[in-house]
């Protein structure tokens, strides 16, 4: 296994799993994200955080609309179906990122299918709820 700086896997489709993820409610669980900006150059870099949860979006239809769904055999790292909410998009900074990441906190687990981020981009571009600048750096 060959040790790779966060730069090199900082890049867009790139899952993680972050270990002991702090939630504002001060909760901490591991948590999966993937890496959405489309040039690492730029900071902050756009994330999002997965979530199996998805009884409750399709509950709410109107939550559901703009998400994509990775089934839990699509890739060896997602034990559940996965969700991906695309009006919960976070920034953060790579240098904090990249801290994370050297201290062990984030370990990386690999990279989307180029189908999977087609499909990613084509609900990004059609979006009616995501801020332009952030459209524009993703796609």
């Amino acid at each position: 296994m060959i040790d790779l700086p966060f730069e090199a896997i900082c890049k867009k489709g790139a899952v993680l799993l972050w270990k002991d993820y702090r939630f504002f409610d001060g909760e901490e669980k591991d948590k999966f994200i993937v890496i959405l900006s489309k040039d690492n150059s730029l900071d902050p870099v756009l994330l999002i955080l997965t979530t199996s949860q998805i009884d409750n979006y399709k509950r709410i239809q109107r939550l559901y609309l703009e998400t994509f769904t990775i089934k839990k055999d699509e890739y060896n790292w997602f034990n559940k179906d996965t969700l991906l909410d695309f009006s919960k998009i976070a920034e953060h900074k790579k240098e904090e990122l990249s801290a994370a990441f050297n201290a062990g906190k984030l370990k990386y687990c690999g990279g989307l299918k180029n189908n999977h981020l087609k499909e990613i981009d084509d609900i990004v571009y059609k979006s009616q709820i995501i801020e332009e600048y952030k459209i524009e750096r993703i796609v």
